[in-house]
């Protein structure tokens, strides 16, 4: 076992006990976000300093926020970029355990249904999260997160892997995310090695060039308008 893999195995002690008495039992989204998966991409979105951050659906994810802020040397992490200035967990937990701890926010959604919540919530400068697998509610995940997040700011889940599309047997690509949202994201990294991929993109940046992807052992830099990701 590397250090790094020796690191994220004592983050994760300190993560799945508290995720599994209160998501588990209390929530319709009651899967853990693979700590590496989420720390790939923590990678690739940089440093938190100053930044407002929303978590959907993942309280495990904020208890690596809250680990990493306040405890991040403790893991070889540079304590000073995850200095967020809030965080926000939108869930369905109604423990008042999670729902009045001081140390981050909670909006109570419907995990099932993001097209109802609210769309008064701006300048998200990170959305993070691992949506529940139902066939097109992750989708929509995305959708709201188009609306809410700031200017340059950044969106990362973790999704069932044909979010990027794939061809029809006629060889035609399918109209899907891959077109309506990259065309004005900025795709910067993707790993799509199994069914389930984790992936970062960023808004309001030049699109579909230099995104780091993975689709085996091999990572590669790619332009995305020359249909790589098909």
């Amino acid at each position: 076992m590397t250090k790094r893999d020796y690191l994220q195995h004592q983050l994760c002690k300190g993560i799945e006990p508290i995720f599994d008495k209160y998501q588990l039992t209390n929530s319709s989204q009651t899967q853990r976000m693979p700590i590496k998966a989420a720390l790939k991409s923590l990678d690739k979105i940089g440093s938190m300093v100053g930044k407002r951050v929303y978590i959907l659906a993942s309280l495990d994810l904020v208890q690596l926020l809250i680990l990493l802020k306040h405890q991040g040397n403790d893991f070889g992490f540079n304590l000073d970029d995850w200095q967020y200035d809030k965080l926000t967990l939108l869930t369905d937990i109604n423990d008042s355990d999670i729902t009045n701890c001081p140390m981050f926010d909670t909006v109570k959604v419907d995990l099932n249904k993001p097209r109802t919540w609210s769309k008064e919530i701006n300048q998200a400068d990170i959305i993070l999260g691992f949506p529940p697998r139902k066939k097109n509610v992750w989708q929509e995940y995305i959708t709201w997160a188009e609306l809410v997040a700031a200017d340059d700011g950044w969106v990362s889940l973790y999704t069932p892997s044909d979010w990027y599309g794939h061809r029809r047997k006629d060889g035609a690509t399918q109209v899907n995310l891959y077109e309506r949202i990259f065309s004005y994201w900025n795709l910067s990294y993707a790993d799509v090695r199994g069914k389930m991929s984790v992936w970062a993109m960023q808004l309001n940046r030049p699109a579909y060039t230099n995104t780091t992807l993975i689709r085996s052992d091999k990572v590669e830099l790619v332009d995305i308008r020359e249909d790589k990701l098909f």
